[in-house]
């Protein structure tokens, strides 16, 4: 813990930044601790039970494959066996099968024969009933009409004492068709004898049952031909016909039909009887033929019984057979099987057995590696890089001097992290460099919301991807529905994002934070305000910051787990040489963005086809060698992994040869990554100097595409390097103060130099803070070497290169001298052999020491060997360019000064642009933000332009600010709108603002050539039609005009020199030269002579002057004016100083100078 407190010293003294540990985080260390050890440990215990029960599956399957070989030579001869039988059965059968064929054949012609007799049979039957169905209706009528006779009706007859001559009649035929013999009775001649059926025939009636059923009963088929004569002579009668007897007699009609149906039915018969006897001489033909046919089926059925029962022994053999057969194949097939899954398994078992004793290895020294772990949880996250380094190390030492078992170079990363995850996560957008994944790591493992300080925006893009398909919602501080989206999110467990957060948080966040949870029955809920929501475990909150360097109370810091998400060095690197590739060489970059994801994707797989085979073998009960689903499974994930393996090789063997090329480009990335952090250690200068990496990344960009192309890779590195280099400095400087110019140019220079070694870091922290005496020494030289310069020459003694210059400084303290009284000391030689071993840096620090008021010569003239003339001259700062850049979602920011006003500018600028009418100005203060909105979202719609002033008179509407300008409307907002920003350094003012905008300062320019490229650059132009028109005083006045801008640049640059240049210092502006620019302009077109006393006048006394307050500087200040407000200086040869380093314009030169 005192090591801890010591490195959280060091880490506020060397970088300003505010860390705290509380109790709080100590409770954090034990609870992660806790969790963190059981967590792992199940893991491990769970890896080893999956890996062991795969061996033990292998292991089984081995034991398989000994039985399996046992039963399969048991069964073979088995097999053999009743194969041979089989193979007797099928000869015997075979025969069988023939002789079935020939009964066969013979029973078919049989049955051929039986069904043509049965046929012709059936066609004489058939022939024979057609001619029977004629006559049969009629005699079928007339036995049903005598059947339906009763009793009475024929007792009726026979009672009858006179009967009628048609009831005589009928009986009569009657009597001869039943061949009853009349009586002879008398007739009506003496002895006349006449036969009489009267009385036979009523005899016949006395049993009309018997009569009846005689009828019924008569044998139709015996009738005769005598018969039928006796019958003819009545058929034809008149009287004996049914129309007649039916007057006399129902009975008899009856009787009578009987007896014509009779008759009738004769002559059918004849034509019937032949058939009849061919019909039954064919039917015993067909009855012959059925009893062979019969006969034949009895053999053909003893046949078929036969080869049934030969059939079905062989069929049973063959089931035996095929049984013998299935359960072979079965056993080759499970031994097959068992080879399958014992080969295929045979590398995974090696590097099972291998993981196995890892992790038993590993498991004594979880302790250590978890405690490291829960240590990094608890308090590293807010560290940088190098402190947490720092801080782990001697984490290690104090866990290894205790005897806490743990591995030598553990660390969050490898102890937590899972390969797939941080592949994923870096797919995502994470950063590759080893400080994001071990952020992400410490995020993903610890029980407080994360708060990233994430000044360039790293974090905030990798949380929005991650998080996407969770549909994250994404809010800011100033939101009127935070409280609202936070409920709804809690609800349904959806991910929450809330960006761009000051230095404090809202109370109201204090139960999410605190997590507060608490249960209604089995029901986790929060309480928000006056709402108790249901909490939804899946819910997740992440917290984002875009200030550099936030002081967080510790109130806050125990709430949140503070997380350092800055920018590092490698991380910033790798993307940069991504773009240069890109730009470069974009056919390699996209081969490797595509290499990178399939890679990812491939390595996944093969976890994933890792963990599915040890599932299967874990889940499947039973023998493995019976689970084919497992087997198909493990051959497909087989050639599956060995096929990404292949491709896996190759895509490292093409990464290899992409990563070769790609490192030729890597000076350009390291260069422009130094310069980057470079740009943002400039805003520990001064909070308004924010840029984003993206406005960086666009000139790093623009550089490339501007840049000469060369086939010459070296040369081509060579120009990007100096190209970007001096492109970004003059982007910066547009936005720095003069103060700071030079500071960044210097800055520059040493990073530089720091990276190519030519600068010692040890040197150049010195340069920066000092260091003091290792021991006390007199002053060799008091009369004119101060003590503090003296104890700064002994301090030198720490560095390697200065022990010997201390320890022979006294000899040289002549030659010392000489460079402490020179004029130009900072170009003097140093005693030898001093100036040829020391290098200009080191000079400079001797320099520091002698005479520190040159140091910022030396630095100039440092800059200019080592980077060139142009990055210490003067970087104007023009309104067109700034335009140029700028978008209608890009805010265009004036950083002001003292006495500043950019107004005037703008306004000028405007009706250049025609856009004079169309600009809307106001000033910000108390009560103005409503107006000010409201003249916003009009000019959003129309395309005006807006100017806030003095944004920092505001700050208490400056997030409002920030939250209509970061909700600008990209497709609806006007092309033409333009929101423009005035404002002092104020670290209220927005960081998003700053760093996506684009930034001037607007103050006077340091020294002469400045001052006058300036008035140039901003008020000259106006007159360039006049410059170049035939007026005769057009010479003149561009004499007097140069004349005038240098007297202006004289007066500001006296102020720098206190009381010596004004008793009282004034605040002369870019307004008192404009006015008289104008009035110079004006007056030589009134008047035909130069009217020098009213220039002088209305300069000396009136816009200058009129700031002056004391009479002895308005004394100066005319005398001044008298110098450059004189008919002398209406001369090309004119010279303003005795050296000749000012004089007249030459006038064969444009205002270019070209």
């Amino acid at each position: 813990m005192f090591q801890y407190f010591f490195f959280f010293k060091l880490y506020f003294q060397e970088l300003s930044r505010h860390n705290y540990v509380t109790p709080t985080s100590y409770l954090e260390l034990l609870t992660s601790f806790d969790k963190m050890f059981a967590q792992k440990k199940n893991e491990m215990e769970r890896s080893i039970k999956r890996l062991q029960t795969g061996l033990d599956k292998l292991l089984s399957t081995a034991e398989d494959v000994k039985v399996l070989q046992k039963e399969l030579a048991i069964m073979k001869p088995q097999l053999e066996a009743a194969q041979i039988a089989a193979g007797n059965m099928l000869v015997d059968i075979e025969a069988d099968r023939a002789m079935a064929e020939e009964t066969r054949q013979i029973v078919e012609v049989q049955e051929m024969d039986a069904t043509k007799i049965s046929e012709e049979t059936q066609a004489l039957a058939d022939d024979a009933q057609k001619d029977l169905d004629i006559v049969m209706p009629i005699l079928e009528e007339a036995e049903a009409n005598v059947k339906s006779l009763n009793k009475s009706e024929i007792s009726e007859v026979r009672a009858l004492k006179h009967p009628p001559a048609g009831v005589v009649l009928v009986l009569k035929v009657i009597c001869i068709v039943k061949n009853i013999k009349p009586v002879q009775v008398a007739g009506t001649g003496i002895g006349e004898k006449v036969q009489d059926y009267w009385t036979p025939g009523r005899n016949m009636l006395a049993d009309p049952t018997a009569f009846l059923n005689s009828l019924m009963n008569f044998n139709k088929e015996n009738m005769n031909e005598t018969l039928i004569n006796k019958l003819k002579p009545f058929i034809v009668d008149p009287d004996f016909q049914e129309s007649k007897i039916i007057t006399v007699s129902k009975a008899c009609t009856s009787l009578c039909k009987w007896v014509h149906a009779l008759y009738n039915y004769y002559f059918a018969n004849l034509k019937v009887a032949p058939k009849i006897v061919a019909l039954t001489e064919a039917r015993e033909r067909l009855a012959e033929s059925e009893l062979v046919l019969s006969a034949a089926k009895a053999k053909m059925k003893e046949v078929m019984d036969k080869l049934a029962i030969l059939e079905n022994t062989l069929q049973e053999t063959l089931s035996r057979k095929a049984e013998l057969e299935a359960n072979s194949k079965l056993c080759e097939d499970r031994l097959n099987r068992a080879f399958r899954l014992i080969n295929g398994l045979a590398d995974e078992r090696e590097r099972w057995i291998s993981t196995i004793q890892n992790i038993e290895a590993g498991m004594d020294k979880i302790v250590g590696d978890i405690l490291i772990s829960a240590g990094a949880v608890a308090y590293l996250s807010p560290f940088t890089d190098k402190y947490r380094r720092s801080l782990l190390q001697e984490w290690l030492t104090v866990v290894g001097d205790v005897g806490v078992p743990h591995n030598p170079n553990c660390n969050p990363v490898s102890t937590l992290g899972e390969p797939v995850l941080i592949r994923k996560w870096q797919l995502d957008g994470l950063p590759r460099d080893y400080l994001s994944t071990e952020n992400a790591i410490l995020v993903q493992n610890s029980k407080r919301w994360p708060l990233f300080i994430d000044p360039q925006g790293q974090a905030n893009r990798w949380i929005k991807n991650m998080c996407k398909e969770d549909f994250l919602s994404i809010c800011k501080p100033t939101d009127k529905d935070l409280m609202r989206t936070l409920e709804g999110s809690i609800l349904t467990g959806k991910p929450v994002l809330i960006e761009n957060i000051e230095a404090e948080l809202d109370p109201s966040l204090d139960p999410i934070l605190n997590k507060q949870i608490f249960y209604q029955g089995n029901q986790p809920v929060i309480k928000l305000g006056d709402s108790t929501i249901p909490y939804n475990n899946d819910f997740r909150l992440f917290i984002t910051t875009k200030l550099p360097n936030p002081h967080y109370t510790p109130e806050i810091a125990i709430k949140v787990l503070l997380v350092n998400f800055t920018l590092v060095p490698s991380g910033l690197q790798d993307q940069l040489l991504g773009l240069v590739v890109m730009e470069e060489r974009p056919d390699l970059e996209e081969m490797r963005s595509i290499l990178v994801v399939s890679s990812a994707q491939m390595k996944a797989e093969l976890k994933d086809i890792e963990d599915r085979i040890l599932l299967r073998l874990t889940t499947s009960e039973g023998s493995p060698v019976d689970d084919i689903d497992l087997i198909v499974t493990l051959e497909a994930s087989k050639v599956k992994s060995e096929e990404i393996k292949n491709k896996v090789k190759s895509a490292e063997v093409t990464q290899a040869e992409i990563d070769l090329t790609r490192a030729q480009y890597i000076p350009v990335a390291n260069r422009a990554q130094i310069l980057f952090f470079c740009l943002a250690d400039l805003a520990n200068v001064d909070p308004m100097y924010q840029y984003s990496l993206e406005w960086f990344k666009k000139i790093f960009i623009n550089s490339m595409i501007d840049t000469a192309k060369s086939t010459d890779i070296d040369e081509r590195i060579t120009s990007i390097n100096d190209y970007f280099t001096f492109s970004l400095y003059s982007n910066v400087c547009r936005s720095l103060f003069e103060k700071n110019k030079l500071q960044f140019a210097f800055l520059l220079c040493i990073r530089i130099l720091l990276d190519s070694g030519v600068i010692d870091s040890h040197e150049w922290l010195f340069f920066l803070s000092g260091g003091s005496p290792l021991k006390e020494l007199s002053n060799p030289a008091p009369t004119w070497l101060s003590n503090r310069s003296w104890n700064e020459i002994l301090a030198l003694e720490a560095l390697p290169s200065f022990t010997e210059f201390v320890n022979v400084f006294p000899n040289n303290a002549e030659k010392c001298k000489q460079i402490f009284d020179s004029l130009e000391p900072h170009r003097e030689e140093l005693p030898s052999p001093w100036d040829q071993r020391l290098n200009k840096f080191q000079k400079m620090m001797i320099l520091k020491c002698l005479r520190p008021d040159k140091v910022t010569n030396s630095m100039q003239d440092f800059l200019t060997d080592n980077m060139g003339e142009r990055f210490i001259e003067p970087q104007t700062s023009d309104l067109s360019a700034m335009y140029k850049e700028s978008s209608a979602t890009v805010p265009l920011i004036f950083v002001l000064s003292t006495g500043t006003d950019p107004a005037a500018d703008l306004y000028k600028f405007a009706d250049k642009l025609k856009m004079g009418k169309r600009l809307m100005s106001i000033s910000l203060g108390q009560g103005q933000g409503p107006v000010a909105e409201k003249m916003f979202h009009n000019a959003v719609e129309t395309g005006n332009w807006v100017f806030f002033q003095n944004c920092h008179l505001a700050p208490s509407w400056m997030p409002k600010l920030e939250y209509i300008i970061e909700r600008i409307p990209i497709d609806t907002v006007h092309r033409d709108f333009r929101i423009w920003l005035t404002s002092s350094p104020s670290p209220s003012f927005p960081v998003s603002i700053l760093q996506n905008g684009s930034k001037m300062t607007i103050e006077p320019p340091r020294g002469i050539k400045a001052n006058l490229m300036r008035a140039y650059d901003n008020q000259i132009t106006e007159f360039l039609d006049f410059f170049n028109s035939e007026n005769k005083k057009v010479n003149t006045f561009k004499w007097l005009i140069f004349s005038l801008c240098l007297f202006h640049g004289v007066c500001i640059e006296r102020r720098k020199f206190g009381p010596l240049g004004f008793n009282i210092p004034y605040e002369f502006t870019d307004g008192d030269l404009r006015i008289c620019v104008s009035q110079l302009y004006m007056f030589l077109h009134e008047y035909s002579d130069i009217p020098f006393k009213v220039l002088t006048y209305t300069a000396g006394h009136i816009n200058y002057g009129g700031r002056v307050t004391d009479d002895w500087d308005r004394r100066c200040i005319m005398n001044i004016l008298h110098d450059y407000y004189d008919m002398t200086v209406v001369n090309s040869s004119y010279q303003f100083d005795n050296d000749g380093i000012y004089h007249q314009v030459c006038l064969k030169f444009n205002i270019k100078g070209l």
